[in-house]
């Protein structure tokens, strides 16, 4: 067994977005540069799975990560999501 983490792509999560759809919501992504620069940062970055999780979590709900210069250091210290 290995301790290597696995990422999701793109693809992935746009699957994953159109199935949690039925529920509700509207489809598509306003920035798909910005989803791949949260997936790519948060894959090439040394910070904990928490800390990837939480830029993952906030690039997708706030969509502007690329836009604002919010890294995972920027998040970490603002304590958005701890």
């Amino acid at each position: 067994m290995t301790d290597e983490l696995l990422y999701l792509t793109m693809d992935e999560v746009l699957r994953i977005h159109e199935r949690v759809l039925i529920t509700g919501g509207e489809s598509g992504v306003l920035y798909l540069g910005n989803l791949d620069f949260t997936l790519t940062l948060t894959r090439d970055s040394k910070d904990d799975i928490f800390t990837k999780s939480a830029v993952i979590l906030h690039g997708i709900v706030v969509g502007t990560l690329l836009s604002m210069g919010i890294n995972a250091q920027h998040i970490q210290q603002q304590r958005c999501f701890f």
